[in-house]
């Protein structure tokens, strides 16, 4: 851990999941308090670098939202093609 000064927070854990945590901090040797600063940490570095975890532009949700709605009304009116088979998937992919 750094020299930063940190701030103290409690936060509330089902009894259940604090024996779990507890445990699982002695087995790999640390206190509860490590074990939890560890796992936020990892948490917080993992949605810097992971893109699939930030969030959707504007734009490209509103342009799922139109997509989709255009396509459960394709749906709807049967404008969808339906199979009974894969070879019939198939075959409609290949034309």
């Amino acid at each position: 851990m750094t020299n930063e000064v940190a701030d103290q927070t409690q936060i509330a854990l089902a009894p259940d999941v604090l024996v779990k945590a507890r445990g699982r901090a002695r087995a790999l040797g640390l206190t509860l308090s490590e074990y939890v600063r560890s796992l936020v940490d990892k948490d917080a570095q993992a949605t810097e670098q992971d893109p699939w975890r930030q969030p959707v532009p504007k734009e490209i949700d509103e342009q799922w939202e139109r997509e989709l709605a255009e396509f459960e009304a394709e749906d709807r009116r049967g404008l969808q093609p339906a199979f009974n088979t894969v070879e019939e998937l198939i075959n409609d992919l290949e034309s």
